[in-house]
């Protein structure tokens, strides 16, 4: 019973690699693909298609041709044959699917056939195919299809006229290389081994009215849209130039409502050697404009003992901290409570990574904390700080507004019927109104995020605490000396708050024999390694999280397709 379970196991398998292989081979290529374009003397244009092509393993149950629309009126007179012989309408083997729309899809069914040659051909006239002006008739037809997905080796285009009528100048052939050989009333080109996807465009200009007394109904429809986008190009115009002058006058007021007493205002910056005020990392950062604010609330945490610093275990050969939270009855501020719930909020003890820190920068309650801190000083002005956000919801609101009717405006003059004048007008205005409307809500959105939320002593709050900002980056750059022992200690939670941790511990890394502050003297001896490698990696991975937080915030006429399966 065993043995007879293997033997159909491996009769199976042998089965599936032997049907699997003709199926991995399958493949054909075109030995031929004829086009004959005889102009008619109507200027109708009959064409004539001849395909040979090559089937290598298989099946193969089919052939496809697909014709677009594509400058042109009326396709007609389709006749399909295969190997000669004409087939009927159907969808059986031996016959032809014939579906019209754009493109005109064209099917030649037949049986199963593996390893084969066959000759495919179709003949159609196509009304309308050459555009008609003042200077000439011109015929720029795609005689091999822009998509077809097998390589052809032999091609002749052949292109015919009616007696008596000349080509102003010689045709051309574009897309590859042929020789081309005249006859009488007609041309050819004969071309080798064209590539996958490559259309051939066949071009020819005739005298003007020597083939066609008006333009056909497509081109009209083109120079009647033509003429009535330049008929709506004006109101689009006044329309974009009405907007941006009402929108600009809209912002123009919106800005008086945010301007200061310019004798109020404090001059330049001055520089600080001292704090100026005995406030929090964090405040200072956010008077000067800093986003790194939070990390100079974990080194005052940490020097006060709230927080601990301990090394982890190495990741990939570098170094890991992890912040524990100690037990303490200090009292904290605001926002050092709403930055301990954002970064304990989620851990399941009183332990998380250092890198975790950046999960305080967008922190909604951390934000807000400071932000109900600097206005409980007096240094934010919480009526100014709400009419900006109103000012920068319409202008967000304009913008999408704007892009909305630019869309709208768009898809009306594209959908816009040939006779309807006034829906490609009011098309225009949509895009034009649009598109100023959107432009201005956008300027209005910079402007809004421009404007200070600051008091006028908070302005001045500001400045100073630049000024001491700028006396840090200084000392950290060499250009002025720490002037106490102490220095690196006592200041390094306002140099990383103001975003230069990595840069102040280089400084005084170089320096050598500076203290340490208090709560990297208390960690474990594992840290203290005679040097100060431990402290640059401590505050390198600090801002390596300040980082990421930063990080997170005229055409031609046919083609179509072509091909077999």
């Amino acid at each position: 019973m065993k043995h007879t379970s293997l033997r159909t196991l491996l009769l199976i398998l042998i089965l599936g690699a032997f049907l699997a292989a003709p199926a991995a081979a399958k493949s054909y290529q075109a030995e031929r693909y004829d086009v004959t374009l005889a102009v008619q003397p109507d200027g109708a244009l009959a064409v004539t298609e001849t395909v040979t092509f090559r089937f290598e393993g298989g099946p193969f149950t089919y052939v496809f041709r697909d014709l677009n629309y594509a400058n042109l009126d009326v396709i007609d007179r389709l006749q399909a044959s295969m190997d000669g012989q004409a087939l009927p309408q159907g969808t059986g083997p031996g016959q032809v699917e014939i579906v019209a729309g754009n493109p005109l899809k064209v099917t030649w069914h037949f049986a199963p056939t593996s390893d084969a040659i066959h000759t495919f051909t179709l003949v159609y006239r196509v009304q309308g195919a050459l555009r008609h002006g003042a200077d000439a008739d011109s015929l720029r037809w795609i005689a091999i299809p822009e998509e077809h997905e097998y390589t052809i080796r032999r091609s002749t285009i052949r292109l015919e006229y009616p007696a008596g009528v000349t080509p102003l100048s010689a045709p051309v052939v574009e897309g590859w290389n042929g020789a081309m050989e005249s006859a009488d009333q007609a041309v050819a080109f004969n071309l080798q081994e064209i590539e996958e996807d490559t259309p051939v465009v066949v071009s020819v200009q005739f005298p003007s009215g020597s083939l066609v007394q008006q333009a056909p109904a497509w081109q009209r429809q083109q120079e009647q849209r033509a003429s009535q986008r330049a008929a709506a190009l004006p109101w689009g115009i006044g329309a974009a130039l009405a907007t941006t002058l009402l929108g600009a006058a809209g912002l123009f007021l919106a800005g008086l409502s945010f301007r200061r007493d310019a004798a109020a205002l404090p001059g330049a910056p001055s520089m600080h050697t001292m704090p100026p005020r005995q406030i929090s990392p964090a405040l200072a950062a956010r008077l000067a404009g800093s986003s790194t604010g939070f990390l100079g609330t974990l080194f005052d945490l940490a020097e006060r003992g709230v927080l601990r610093i301990e090394e982890g275990p190495r990741r990939w050969g570098s170094r890991t901290f992890e912040l524990v939270r100690q037990p303490s009855s200090l009292p904290l501020q605001a926002h050092e409570q709403a930055l301990l719930q954002a970064l304990f909020r989620k851990a399941k003890n009183e332990r998380v990574p250092l890198t975790q820190a950046a999960v305080v920068s967008g922190d909604r309650a951390f934000n807000q904390a400071l932000d109900k801190e600097l206005t409980a000083l007096g240094w934010r002005d919480a009526e100014r700080a709400a009419r900006r956000v109103r000012f920068l919801a319409f202008t967000v609101l304009g913008l999408f507004l704007g892009l909305a009717a630019l869309l709208a405006g768009a898809l009306l003059a594209a959908a816009a019927p040939v006779s309807g004048a006034s829906i490609a007008t009011l098309g225009a205005i949509l895009i034009g109104g649009g598109a100023a409307l959107g432009l201005v809500g956008l300027v209005g959105a910079i402007a809004a995020g421009s404007i200070s939320v600051l008091s006028e002593e908070g302005l001045r709050q500001a400045e100073a605490w630049k000024g001491f900002s700028a006396h840090l980056r200084s000392i950290a750059k060499g250009r002025e000396p720490a002037t106490a022992p102490d220095t690196f200690a006592r200041y390094l939670a306002y140099a990383a708050a103001f975003g230069m941790g990595t840069q102040w511990g280089k400084f005084f890394q170089k320096m050598g024999d500076v203290p340490l502050p208090a709560w990297m003297q208390s960690m474990d001896v594992n840290m203290q390694d005679g040097s100060y490698a431990a402290m640059m990696a401590v505050i390198s991975s600090a801002d390596s999280s300040a980082a990421s937080a930063a990080s997170s915030a005229a055409g031609a006429s046919g083609g179509g397709a072509s091909g077999a399966g």
